[in-house]
């Protein structure tokens, strides 16, 4: 009697190692499709980011745009306040995490628009 107790308690642990290994095999597919949806992500939002840079980039070089910007100093202050206090001007923070770059970079690129309406306007 014991000895099939003994045994029915062993098919059970089997069966559940058998089916934790299962689970962790479907874990491991999700965490890889998990990794890939974010470095699909991070790469459209990198390019649209770069596009929005790369559209800035060209207006400031502009010729009516710099004439507006003449004496001017806010484009680059509103920069410099975005960069950490331990940073160069033209480092950007860094980091291991791809969205958290790509957040930065995209509140660089509004805060540029921003002013650059603001000078525009004025």
């Amino acid at each position: 009697m014991i000895q099939h107790s003994v045994r029915a308690i062993g098919e059970e642990i089997e069966e559940n190692e058998e089916e934790n290994g299962s689970i962790l095999q479907m874990l491991q597919g999700k965490q890889l499709e998990i990794k890939q949806q974010k470095a699909d992500f991070c790469d459209s939002q990198n390019k649209i980011i770069t596009a929005h840079e790369n559209c800035v980039g060209a207006l400031l070089q502009e010729p009516l745009v710099q004439y507006l910007m003449a004496g001017s100093n806010q484009l680059e202050i509103a920069q410099c306040a975005m960069f950490s206090p331990n940073a160069n001007s033209d480092d950007r923070i860094p980091s291991e995490d791809g969205i958290v770059e790509l957040k930065h970079r995209s509140k660089m690129s509004v805060k540029q628009i921003e002013v650059l309406c603001k000078i525009l306007t004025e």
